[in-house]
């Protein structure tokens, strides 16, 4: 059974609005929106690198349920270290 979440429901304290006319509204006005570039870089940078987009607490839960690592890493080979060669 789909039940629909509250802010879905009419007279909800916290819903989107009144009627269905209201909630596209609302909703269309929260996705045009202008996002941060700073956070859309990280958005960006997380889903090519197929990494978690969060706090290091949700990164942390993420890897745990994987059993994977999920953090964004530097580009590049690693930097070797010359005194071991």
């Amino acid at each position: 059974m789909v039940i629909p979440h509250q802010c879905y429901w009419p007279n909800s304290n916290r819903g989107l609005g009144a009627n269905d006319a209201e909630r596209q509204n609302y909703y269309q006005a929260l996705v045009m929106k202008d996002e941060d570039n700073e956070v859309t870089a990280q958005l960006g940078r997380a889903t090519q690198q197929n990494a978690a987009f969060g706090s290091s607490q949700f990164a942390g839960q993420i890897e745990h349920m994987l059993g994977r690592e999920v953090t964004i890493k530097p580009r590049g080979r690693p930097k070797r270290n010359r005194d071991n060669n």
